[in-house]
């Protein structure tokens, strides 16, 4: 039998009160509820939130008026809609069924809602463990194709930022063991703390690091919990209006050697927020790690180790640049050779002879900057010097030449060529090369003649 016609008075109605479902009953006309079941009582009851309110919108949505769709809406005995909502007054999800029903000659809603809070949490969490899985495959990819180390954790933390709704996202790098912030994200009207994050002591921070040392974040969904616990960083967080945070370490080799965090973020993603930050945590450590390794190898192939100067990998490298653009520069070549350094080696020893090349190499160095000169040979030295007038380079070889005179264990021959926009960087060179040869055998001569 249609509910209708079964629902003629509300003694019928405490049927009800047998389902663990919310049930109630208003006036169509006047919205003014007439029944509550014990269900939906105590819900809304235990709260005091049913006092001096008779009607549905009051009582179920805690409005102050007529909901839209009833406002407008024509109803009729039998009419059967559907909806999912947020009850505010019974704080729940509810799927929520209605009928019109005719009661006593007057319409009214019958209404049972179905509380529905676990499904809808359990739909939050995989929705957000979804967005995490997909944050951390995109922080992935922007680590692994962007060049740029900065570039790439601007980009990470902004997209932490606007996805996680927070107010600042913020990365730290520990170099000479103080803490250095390096990359932050601040949303529209939050302030930058980057300045003030410079050589903070790691000791300011002691209780995270008590945490990291297990490898676990830290995780503060109220900043004045910590206000009895560590007052210095209950004073440091608060005043920079962090309410809430996460803090992930960077570790490498057992050591943090960075902080990732981020700042009043919602406080229902605080528990994905935290595996969040952990996993891309990780992989900014091996990024740091490859751009380490990467500098080695920078190092190891484009440096000489014995002097420190760039190898003669470098050498080429800085001169294929050259040949490129050289036409829009002044270039200046100057040549460095040690006389007689293989005599040197066969009489005093290759040891003598090294510390003789590296004693060359700071000469060179202190009239010029080390990224200058390269090592291009056993005893061979090249300076290659841009945007220089020729009586300043001609100024630079007087200048090696009086710094190796008052050295009576080197012997040195030195020559120097310079063009205004060279278009065949290798024949400058050659002159260079040339020049140096001259003044080499010059020496030899002097040196047989004094025999």
């Amino acid at each position: 039998m249609p509910l209708e016609y079964a629902l003629r008075s509300l003694e019928d109605a405490e049927i009800f009160n047998l389902l663990s479902e919310m049930v109630y009953i208003a006036y169509v006309d006047t919205c003014e509820v007439i029944f509550l079941n014990d269900a939906l009582r105590q819900r809304i009851a235990s709260a005091g939130q049913t006092e001096g309110k008779r009607y549905c919108y009051e009582l179920m949505h805690g409005r102050t008026q007529r909901c839209e769709h009833c406002k407008f809406k024509a109803l009729s005995a039998g009419m059967l809609t559907a909806a999912r909502a947020y009850n505010s007054m019974a704080k729940c999800d509810v799927y929520i069924k209605s009928r019109v029903i005719d009661l006593n000659g007057r319409l009214a809603r019958l209404v049972i809602g179905f509380d529905v809070s676990r499904v809808e949490r359990e739909k939050g969490r995989l929705s957000n463990a979804l967005m995490v899985q997909e944050m951390i495959s995109e922080s992935l990819h922007i680590l692994n194709e962007m060049p740029d180390p900065s570039k790439a954790y601007a980009l990470i933390l902004q997209n932490f930022g606007e996805t996680l709704r927070a107010s600042r996202a913020y990365l730290c790098i520990l170099r000479r063991g103080l803490f250095y912030t390096t990359a932050e994200w601040c949303a529209e009207g939050a302030a930058s703390q980057k300045e003030e994050e410079q050589g903070m002591s790691p000791q300011l921070f002691a209780r995270w690091m008590d945490r990291f040392r297990g490898n676990h974040c830290v995780c503060v969904e109220d900043v004045e919990e910590v206000r009895g616990v560590d007052r210095i960083e209950y004073r440091i967080m608060a005043s920079r209006g962090a309410r809430s945070y996460i803090v992930a370490p960077i570790r490498m080799h057992g050591h943090v050697i960075g902080l990732l965090g981020i700042e009043n973020a919602p406080q229902d993603l605080a528990q994905d927020i935290e595996p969040l930050l952990a996993s891309v945590a990780y992989y900014i450590a091996v990024r740091i790690r490859m751009n380490e390794h990467t500098a080695l190898l920078e190092t190891m192939s484009f440096h000489d180790a014995m002097t420190g100067c760039g190898n003669r990998n470098a050498y080429m490298r800085r001169k294929d640049q050259l040949e490129r653009s050289a036409s829009r520069h002044t270039v200046g070549v100057i040549f460095f050779d040690l006389n007689k350094l293989k005599e040197t080696n066969d009489t005093l020893g290759h040891e003598y002879g090294d510390k003789l090349i590296q004693k060359a190499a700071r000469i060179m160095c202190s009239v010029m900057p080390q990224e200058l000169v390269y090592r291009t040979g056993g005893d061979e030295f090249v300076a290659l010097l841009v945007d220089k007038g020729e009586q300043e380079v001609s100024a630079l070889v007087d200048a090696i030449k009086a710094a190796v005179r008052n050295d009576a264990t080197l012997s040195v021959s030195v020559g120097m060529a310079w063009e205004d926009a060279p278009h065949d960087m290798q024949a400058l060179v050659d002159r260079a090369d040339e020049a140096m040869y001259e003044e080499k055998v010059r020496y030899h001569r002097k040196q047989e003649g004094s025999r």
